[in-house]
């Protein structure tokens, strides 16, 4: 059946899939939306999408992390003609298997990127945590900024259930 898929504080780690989609795949009829989710270390075997393929669904990630995910192509998101839409997310690291690919990272020709880091298209390194197997922020990330830190996005919290600060610029991932 179809319907709109809408996850928070999801972490899909160490998936395999023969094919496409390491850990999620979105049929043409549905949509997702996740927030605060971790896809990390999944592999799409002989396909696309080692965290997430799209086909033709639209798909919106809202403060996640795309890390150490494989694929022939599209190794962190394969967003093929769906509308992907990227706020405050962190896509770093993914590898593409198939020669000379195009869109390694994020495969697809519809995407809206506010505040995200993109491997390829960023300056700078998240720098994660090492001991962290969630894909924390390490202290010294570049990407940590600071603002109003009393203030909260309401109804918004990260990975770990702490409330969401708002700032001039958010830090991204689900930290």
């Amino acid at each position: 059946s179809s319907g709109s898929l809408t996850l928070q504080r999801c972490t899909f780690l160490n998936n395999v899939s023969a094919s496409n989609a390491g850990a999620v795949l979105l049929g043409n009829a549905s949509g997702g939306t996740f927030t605060n989710c971790v896809f990390g270390r999944n592999v799409a075997q002989n396909g696309s999408g080692g965290a997430i393929a799209a086909q033709s669904a639209p798909l919106t990630l809202n403060f996640c992390t795309l890390a150490d995910n494989t694929a022939a192509y599209g190794a962190g998101v394969d967003a093929g003609s769906s509308v992907l839409a990227l706020y405050a997310t962190i896509v770093w690291d993914n590898v593409a298997t198939s020669p000379g690919t195009n869109g390694s990272f994020i495969n697809g020709s519809n995407v809206s990127n506010t505040l995200s880091t993109v491997q390829g298209s960023s300056l700078y390194d998240p720098l994660f945590d090492p001991t962290s197997p969630l894909y924390a922020l390490s202290a010294n990330s570049p990407l940590l900024v600071t603002g109003d830190h009393n203030t909260t996005i309401s109804g918004l919290t990260d990975v770990s259930g702490n409330p969401r600060r708002s700032a001039a610029l958010v830090n991204p991932g689900p930290r």
